[in-house]
């Protein structure tokens, strides 16, 4: 089952977080584990507020709700909106996987604004 996943960045209580730059780095590794798990379909940041968009493969709500659990940043955010969604009949490739992009190693993993 597809999820479309909106998250809100609580922007303040995470800046606030003394090891904000350890959990960044684990919801990055969680993060690839699910893409390699092949249950991330898509990961965007927003650029009208602060906070994220998944498209989420997982086979019930309650496995949502548990993946959502494991993400370290999990805490930090405000809300949560999830939408199910189907694949759209002309372009189903749309809903798998891509492959995963190798990150150059000296690319830092937290941006410099967060």
């Amino acid at each position: 089952m597809l999820f479309l996943v909106h998250t809100y960045l609580n922007r303040a209580a995470f800046n606030a977080c003394p090891n904000k730059e350890e959990v960044y780095a684990g919801e990055i590794k969680r993060a690839r584990e699910a893409r390699a798990e092949g249950k991330t379909i898509g990961l965007f940041r927003r650029a009208d507020c602060n906070g994220s968009i998944f498209i989420i493969d997982t086979p019930s709500h309650e496995s949502l709700a548990e993946d959502l659990r494991t993400l370290p940043m999990f805490k930090y955010w405000d809300h949560v909106e999830v939408l199910p969604i189907l694949p759209h009949p002309v372009f189903p490739d749309f809903a798998t996987p891509r492959p995963l992009a190798e990150v150059a190693s000296n690319q830092p993993l937290m941006p410099e604004k967060f």
